[in-house]
């Protein structure tokens, strides 16, 4: 998680990807608000005006949703060096960063060789110290990253989107989506404008995909799967269009076409499956004390295992078992990702980095 967080960081300090044409429809529509105190509003137009078209991109390009834009606002009654992150209103998220110094980011033990005081960035709560400008071939030399302030507020943007995609994602976000697949599918954009509850059907399954960060730039495949499954409840119709969106989900993950992963024991499964059901409203699991005395224990097994590798946890288990296992661990899990044995395709090769099984 340590080597994901910093690799984050490091791109939202590169220079703008080049224009996608995905990029050129985004809405104008501003959810997103991030106010500002007196000493960096003056960064608005030179820092983060083109940052924040940087996120977009990068956004659109990695969950395919078309992302609200932020409006930035000098508040005066912040103190001069904090914002605040705002969607439709609400604040989710705030910080504090030094104009005219860097971050640097690294473990304790080298940070307490540089000058300043011991803090922990606002995204992710990692060690961290402001520095002069001067000081920034020292923290290199250290092994710190350093980043500049606007570089700080844009990956906390970005991993607020990330981590909230499917809360944040509305209708209104589905219906522009749609617009840009109009001239490519004109009768599957009807069907979905013309029948309300297929619309939601369709709005239930994209913020499912969203949860488990699924790119959803496809919406015509997952679209076709909405209105042609036999089935009507959200949570089977996102699992079909996992088995469709494959490629991408796998592409992902995979490093030269290989992908590690620890594979669920039969027992563990069956242990799964147990707790879960479908209704037309779609998957209930039901409480049982196995969660936190077998369950979870058993995936932190994993999780360890594989993030000391500096490996991204992901777990292969039964199509029966992998929503439900997925909707056990999400909370204390975030990052970790399951995936189906019918999501796996010929074309990558993934490599079995252990079983993990019920005692």
């Amino acid at each position: 998680m340590f080597k994901i967080c910093l690799f984050l960081l490091l791109w939202l300090s590169l220079p703008a990807l080049a224009e996608r044409p995905e990029v050129e429809k985004l809405v104008n529509n501003q959810s997103f608000e991030t106010r500002l105190g007196s000493a960096l509003s003056p960064l608005t137009e030179q820092g983060f005006s083109p940052k924040l078209a940087s996120i977009r991109r990068h956004v659109a390009g990695e969950l395919g949703w078309v992302v609200p834009g932020t409006l930035f606002t000098p508040a005066a009654s912040l103190p001069p060096n904090e914002y605040q992150i705002l969607f439709r209103g609400q604040v989710v998220g705030q910080g504090k960063v030094e104009p005219g110094q860097l971050l640097a980011i690294g473990p304790e033990s080298k940070l307490i060789q540089l000058s300043g005081v011991l803090i922990q960035d606002p995204t992710y709560g990692m060690p961290g110290k402001w520095v002069p400008q001067a000081d920034k071939a020292k923290a290199e030399k250290l092994g710190c990253l350093v980043f500049d302030p606007v570089s700080v507020w844009a990956t906390h943007l970005t991993e607020l989107i990330r981590a909230h995609a499917a809360e944040y994602y509305s209708s209104d976000d589905l219906t522009a989506a749609l617009a840009i697949l109009q001239p490519e599918q004109p009768a599957l954009v009807h069907r979905f404008h013309s029948d309300p509850a297929t619309f939601q059907r369709l709005l239930a399954v994209v913020r499912n995909l969203l949860t488990e960060r699924v790119c959803v730039r496809d919406l015509g495949t997952i679209g076709e799967v909405v209105i042609h499954s036999p089935h009507q409840d959200p949570d089977r119709l996102s699992e079909a269009a996992r088995v469709k969106l494959a490629g991408l989900i796998l592409d992902d993950l995979a490093n030269e076409k290989k992908i590690q992963v620890v594979r669920v024991g039969a027992r563990l499964e069956a242990a799964v499956v147990k707790l879960g059901s479908y209704t037309a409203q779609g998957l209930t699991i039901s409480e049982s004390p196995d969660i936190n005395d077998q369950i979870l224990p058993a995936i932190n097994t994993a999780v360890e295992r594989m993030t000391e590798k500096g490996l991204q946890p992901v777990l292969v288990t039964t199509a029966a078992a992998r929503l439900i296992l997925r909707r056990v661990t999400l909370k204390e899990y975030p990052n970790l990702v399951v995936l189906s044995r019918n999501e796996l395709t010929p074309y990558y090769s993934v490599e079995s980095a252990g079983v993990i099984e019920l005692k």
